[in-house]
């Protein structure tokens, strides 16, 4: 019975890993935006490298986890990324690599620039067979992990000058939009910005960057984020929160430790039909340039 019962797991959980292979991680509207945006790859010049960790706050065994490490660099016109990921969720195991490479074109004099981004790379989900209560070599398991790696990439193009910036990103464009796919269920398939920085009189060296952006999700009804960024350059910090209409919130705070290195801890609730489970998610990110 428990191999029946393990391949009617795998089937009614692999919907779910499917749009949990891409988590969407806090620092991805200030921090970093090139977590979700290939287009933004060394949008600081020099080498960054960033790296962040989720964790739910509950949840018991198998609570959802992940991690991502990413690191651009800038050159000329050019700016080329990788990144790669590992995402946990119950038994199951998401790793995946990417890398991208963006080219810049200046329009103006005052900082105006369109940025186009592609990034590709491939991912795979397996069962962490040491954690199965169970026979570990039952076949089902072993004929889970032995699918094949999964390839797609991310389309990605922004504006931005000394002020506004306009994001357009296209997730998994040779899959995102495929109807026949319904494991596909819950994917983002396409993710847009708007955020503009604006200098707050009588406070030297405080913006305020207001931001408002929409996630369409196959399957599901999209999503709008509208948040805020305060940033203090004196003091060397900033508070950031995003409302989405989800019914739920990010929120966090960004401090710079050194001039080109700056720590992120964010919260984000959970939306209501699994709030009864989680009391959401912390995530911590390091980023530092050179």
């Amino acid at each position: 019975m428990k191999p029946i019962i393990l391949f009617f797991g795998c089937l009614i959980v692999t919907a779910t890993v499917s749009a949990q292979n891409r988590p969407s991680f806090g620092s991805m509207y200030f921090q970093h935006p090139y977590l979700a945006n290939p287009a933004m790859a060394g949008k600081d010049s020099g080498i960054t490298v960033y790296v962040v960790h989720q964790q739910q706050i509950s949840g018991g065994d198998g609570a959802p986890n992940a991690q991502a490490l990413s690191a651009t660099y800038q050159l000329k016109g050019f700016r080329v990324g990788v990144q790669a990921g590992n995402n946990c969720y119950g038994l199951f195991n998401t790793v995946g690599a990417r890398a991208s490479i963006s080219y810049s074109q200046p329009l103006g004099d005052a900082g105006e620039t369109l940025h186009f981004g592609i990034a590709y790379g491939g991912y795979g989900t397996r069962i962490r067979s040491k954690d199965v209560e169970g026979d570990s070599d039952d076949p089902m398991i072993q004929q889970f992990n032995g699918r094949k790696v999964s390839y797609d990439g991310d389309l990605g193009l922004a504006y931005t000058d000394n002020h506004l910036t306009v994001q357009v990103v296209v997730p998994d464009f040779t899959t995102a939009f495929n109807k026949n796919r319904e494991d596909l269920s819950g994917q983002m398939q396409l993710y847009t910005t708007v955020s503009y920085m604006n200098d707050i009189s009588g406070l030297p060296g405080t913006t305020l960057t207001p931001l408002a952006g929409y996630r369409l999700v196959k399957d599901e009804k999209g999503i709008t984020d509208l948040g805020a960024r305060f940033y203090f350059a004196q003091y060397r910090f900033g508070l950031e929160g995003v409302y989405h209409t989800s019914s739920s919130v990010t929120a966090g705070l960004t401090i710079a430790i050194l001039p080109h290195l700056s720590v992120q801890c964010m919260y984000s609730s959970e939306p209501p039909v699994v709030r009864t489970y989680t009391n959401g998610n912390i995530e911590i990110g390091l980023k530092a340039g050179f």
